[in-house]
């Protein structure tokens, strides 16, 4: 009884269920364990390093080792199951219990906080952010714990207590608290939990992730004839030169049928206004255009600036696409990117694929910045590497489009919409940091992260800071290196992470740099020294001034991404 009773309230069947298109659905239950880990292994994007998947990999364990008989062989098997278990919970902070009935294709998309009840069940196709807890209300009821469809998309920080059903493709949002049945394609926002909106395209993935999108997108597809419009925005400091260069690049990609395309040049105060006037004049005045800010606030500051014009002017386009002036779009680079969003309605961010000056690839996408991630990066041992790899902030993409926490700001194309729900950048940061920033708002808000393999873009790394030298000896980082690193650290985590994260820093960077020199090689010049002088551990720098974000008037049509 009480699995029929779970099969009717959750995407966990318990035989072979025809769906729609004529195929049939395996259940979990009958599927072979290493085929249920090559499917798992695939939902997290074919990173076997990902703390989630590793956390799913310990959970089917654990109920593997179950029919396991006789007992006796059984016996080394649980201790294993016990052993890995507690390293998933304790490093990676993700509670998630053998007893916890899990679906096909669940994704662990964030780490940290995460919290299943065993008496939880959790349906096909779902996805768990950072800092959820699915929990009973009290402890005389432990039986009481919550049930998610197929295709629950929770949001980070959100809790979901009791004895509730959350429907099929319902989402819920950031730290909303969800404390009553959610119906199938709602979303839920707020403290406690209300129900601001139902789509039935969501409700539709029911039926599969890809019949899920194909809805989705059949559902926002534009009218016959609709152009897409994307306004270009690059902020140039002392790049005059390269910055023509990069619009010589989107003028080619202004042929592509339905896409409009117009740029906006920000001269951050360097004295290039001249050049660029004269340039933007005789080769680009029919679509791109000028603004000369009175002063240097930083990447960020200068891209809002391009913001605040466009929506300012009573017509802002569908696609921001920030550029940095020392790349050159690829052919397709920018309908790449604009076909990537237009599919994926959820999608707030899309970055494209990296090649070097010297037509060498580099496919990089990064994992937010942890205690952990400071350690693997400043040691430079492969041992540690191997063994802290999902903690490694640094990604080397492969050829499929994946999720990703943060993109590299050089080419970047951001969806209108999420501006306007959760602002552009921080102006604090002045320079670094600030599109790490972003994206961990926009995951905060439920909006995703992707990389697109298919769009490329030349990228002269360090031309547009200065501090970036391929090939050759590092130099000394700037003051506000430290700075951006520290109110990253303040803002989104609080004191005691970002204490952890400089102690991290120092003690993994101290041991590499030793390693460094005992080789002969080249350390970044004071790095030590500026980095304790710019600590939180001294009280002076540990509250960092308010958020100052662009936050433009919202249109009729803004929607959250689950909508």
């Amino acid at each position: 009884m009480r699995h029929k009773m779970l099969q009717r309230c959750t995407g966990i069947i318990e035989y072979n269920e025809p769906v729609p298109d004529g195929s049939v659905r395996t259940p979990i239950e009958r599927m072979n364990f290493w085929a249920t880990v090559r499917e798992d292994l695939a939902a997290h994007g074919g990173d076997w390093s990902r703390p989630g998947f590793q956390a799913v990999f310990v959970h089917r364990f654990g109920v593997w080792r179950m029919g396991v008989n006789p007992k006796v062989l059984r016996a080394p098997l649980s201790m294993t199951y016990r052993t890995l278990y507690r390293v998933v919970r304790n490093v990676y902070g993700i509670e998630l219990p053998y007893s916890a009935r899990l679906g096909r294709r669940v994704v662990f998309e964030h780490q940290h906080g995460i919290v299943v009840h065993g008496n939880s069940v959790i349906g096909d196709d779902c996805i768990i952010r950072h800092g959820v807890t699915l929990g009973i209300r009290s402890l005389d009821r432990l039986a009481d714990a919550p049930v998610l469809g197929r295709g629950v998309n929770v949001g980070a920080g959100a809790k979901i207590v009791g004895h509730v059903r959350i429907g099929d493709g319902a989402s819920i949002g950031a730290n909303a608290v969800v404390l009553e049945d959610i119906p199938d394609g709602a979303l839920a926002v707020g403290v406690p939990a209300r129900v601001v909106a139902r789509t039935p395209q969501m409700a539709a993935m029911v039926n599969g992730p890809d019949d899920a999108l194909e809805r989705g997108r059949n559902a926002r597809r534009r009218p016959v004839g609709e152009p897409i419009h994307v306004l270009v925005v690059i902020v140039n400091y002392k790049t005059s030169a390269l910055t023509l260069r990069c619009l010589e690049s989107v003028e080619r990609e202004r042929n592509h049928p339905g896409i409009v395309i117009q740029a906006v040049v920000i001269e951050n105060a360097s004295g290039d206004s001249a050049a660029l006037a004269q340039g933007i004049e005789q080769r680009f005045a029919s679509w791109a255009r000028l603004i000369d800010s009175p002063v240097n606030g930083g990447f960020g500051a200068g891209n809002n600036l391009g913001f605040r014009a466009a929506f300012e002017s009573g017509n802002p386009p569908d696609y921001f696409h920030i550029l940095n002036p020392d790349t050159e779009v690829r052919e397709g680079g920018i309908a790449e990117l604009v076909r990537f969003l237009e599919d994926h309605p959820r999608a707030g961010l899309a970055g494209s694929n990296y090649e070097n000056a010297d037509g060498s690839p580099w496919p990089a996408a990064f994992r937010f910045p942890t205690p952990l991630g400071e350690v693997e990066s400043g040691v430079a041992l492969k041992a540690v590497s191997r063994l802290l790899a999902g903690y490694a902030v640094f990604r080397r993409m492969g050829d499929h489009p994946e999720s990703v926490d943060w993109l590299p700001g050089a080419s970047m194309m951001l969806r209108r919409k999420m501006i306007e729900q959760i602002g552009g950048f921080d102006e604090g940061y002045f320079l670094y940091y600030e599109e790490t920033d972003l994206c961990r708002r926009a995951a905060a808000a439920g909006w995703e992260c992707w990389f697109v393999p298919t769009s490329h873009v030349m990228h002269i790394r360090g031309q547009s800071t200065g501090v970036t030298v391929l090939g050759g000896p590092p130099r000394r980082l700037p003051g506000y290196w430290f700075e951006s690193r520290r109110r990253y650290y303040t803002a989104n985590h609080g004191v005691p992470q970002a204490v952890l994260a400089d102690l991290a820093f120092l003690t993994a960077n101290g041991l590499g740099m030793l390693k460094k020199k005992l080789r002969g090689e080249n350390v970044t010049p004071f790095l030590l020294r500026d980095f304790v002088r710019n600590s939180v551990v001294w009280p002076q720098n540990r509250t960092p001034a308010p958020r100052r974000c662009y936050r433009p008037k919202r249109t009729a049509d803004a929607e959250h991404p689950s909508e």
